[in-house]
């Protein structure tokens, strides 16, 4: 099975931080590095857990999210794209996923599908779909994942192409997806 970048996962990390006993998330628990628990506390988790734990337990959920892309998306994807949906994933599940998941294998452009990663921005706080300064961040930087070319961002690469050209010189190295 394809595996997410270590530079993806630290980026998860540090999105969702490290907490070692349970907090209110989503209309329900986490722990550790975003783990849901559900609506109530499970038993092993209400004293809180251990940094290896939480380590555990991030290893299992990215796991997850990584067979959820494989599994939904049949179109190739780069690298970077696969880590944009993992992170996408993780954060959101893979029902969210499939959404996107339909416009990808539809074959609809990079661009198109930064922009429908950019709208998962709300989550329900009091009942209400809010949206967070976290997520809206969180979204730009997946999606600006999700347009890179093998490391460099569609725009660059575009830049390179057109200053090649300009100076007779083709560069194909790094513009292949």
């Amino acid at each position: 099975m394809r595996q997410a970048s270590a530079d993806i996962k630290a980026f998860i990390k540090e999105e969702e931080g490290l907490k070692l006993t349970a907090y209110s998330d989503a209309g329900g628990y986490s722990i550790g590095y975003g783990h849901y628990l559900g609506t109530n506390i499970p038993q092993p988790y209400r004293n809180g857990i251990t940094k290896e734990k939480a380590q555990s337990l991030f290893e299992a959920d990215v796991r997850q999210a990584e067979r959820a892309v494989t599994e939904e998306v049949n179109q190739p994807l780069n690298q970077n794209q696969f880590d944009a949906l993992v992170s996408f994933t993780y954060n959101l599940g893979q029902d969210n996923l499939k959404t996107l998941a339909e416009y990808i294998n539809e074959g609809r452009s990079t661009r198109f599908i930064q922009d429908k990663i950019k709208e998962y921005t709300k989550a329900k706080i009091d009942g209400e779909y809010k949206e967070l300064a976290g997520l809206v961040d969180r979204r730009k930087a997946e999606a600006k994942r999700y347009g890179r070319q093998r490391g460099m961002a569609t725009a660059e690469v575009s830049a390179l192409a057109v200053a090649a050209v300009g100076t007779g010189f083709l560069l194909y190295k790094g513009v292949k997806q």
